[in-house]
């Protein structure tokens, strides 16, 4: 189950939501796996439309998601009983500066630069032998982060769009128990996207298409098995018809 609100806080564009979750595992119809136990996140999402001119839009924007998940795992026991149990404790947040360009006519760029954090704790305790009890911590740091896109106009039946993300990562892994234990990691993580819109009429047809096609080719073009002999043209395809 989940909720969902959305408000205006003029000039801010505001939403919030609920997300509750329940679920059980079972191996027969009588003996439990897992059951979840209290498992919801709440988030905030906020961003405005601040028009400079005819030709840019600046467009502040951020968020936040507070998360709590736990489980508890059963023995093979009759009757059964709870022998692990296991706990998330989550927080995201990400605030950023884009902006919308629109050097001609049907031809729309946009960017933003921002920050983001992740944070996860997992805990597992053991009823039966606390001293197999522990806990750890995962967190995330983007500082910064970049968006770009490109989108245009080729034909009147057909847009195409170019898009880039970075994200400069610094990753903390804590082990937190007895045994105290600490790594740290920095690195990139870079992606590029390219997509179509396809307009027949009322019908649009738009795709979402791997890259690397303008690298590796069709498989008549290149000839090779790391081409698109076997590989998925577009990760996601979607169609709309508006009836008029």
């Amino acid at each position: 189950a989940d909720g969902f609100w959305e408000f205006g806080l003029h000039p801010w564009d505001v939403a919030a939501g609920l997300n509750l979750l329940t679920f059980t595992d079972k191996w027969d119809e009588t003996n439990y796996d897992w059951k979840s136990k209290g498992n919801n996140s709440f988030y905030v999402y906020g961003r405005m439309f601040h028009q400079v001119n005819p030709q840019w839009t600046i467009v502040p924007n951020g968020g936040i998601i507070i998360g709590k998940y736990e489980a508890e795992g059963y023995d093979d026991g009759t009757p059964q009983a709870v022998d692990r149990n296991e706990k998330y404790n989550t927080m995201t947040f990400w605030a950023g500066l884009g902006a919308h360009y629109t050097p001609a006519t049907n031809v729309l760029a946009v960017g933003e630069v921002g920050l983001g954090s992740h944070s996860q704790k997992h805990k597992v305790t053991f009823p039966t032998s606390a001293t197999s009890n522990y806990e750890n911590k995962d967190t995330y740091l983007t500082l910064p982060y970049f968006k770009m896109g490109l989108e245009g106009k080729v034909f009147d039946w057909m847009d195409i769009r170019f898009g880039a993300t970075s994200n400069w990562h610094r990753n903390t892994w804590e082990n937190v128990d007895a045994t105290p234990y600490k790594e740290k990691y920095n690195y990139p993580d870079n992606n590029t996207y390219f997509g179509t819109g396809l307009h027949f009429g009322n019908l649009h047809i738009d795709t979402y298409t791997d890259p690397q096609i303008f690298m590796k080719g069709f498989y008549f073009i290149s000839g090779s098995s790391s081409g698109y002999d076997g590989d998925d043209l577009n990760f996601h395809v979607s169609v709309l018809y508006e009836f008029k």
